[in-house]
């Protein structure tokens, strides 16, 4: 649970451009994160944090942060 600050959830999103004289080779293939979603306090987030995976589809970034 968020108790302050705040997150931005993203998605990993595949990027493709197909050649136009050959739809079977790419001429282009990337990864993107889109936003999804802003977490504030109170919010619960980490499910797929919690797995042990090599790659993962969604990521969550802090930002904001604590002040003393």
């Amino acid at each position: 649970m968020i108790q302050s600050g705040e997150c931005l959830i993203e998605k990993r999103f595949l990027k493709e451009v197909n050649n136009p004289f050959n739809r079977q080779r790419k001429l282009i293939s990337e990864y993107e994160n889109i936003q999804l979603s802003f977490a504030g306090k109170g919010a619960i987030i980490g499910e797929e944090i919690l797995e042990t995976k090599d790659e993962y589809e969604y990521s969550v970034k802090v930002i904001g942060l604590l002040r003393c």
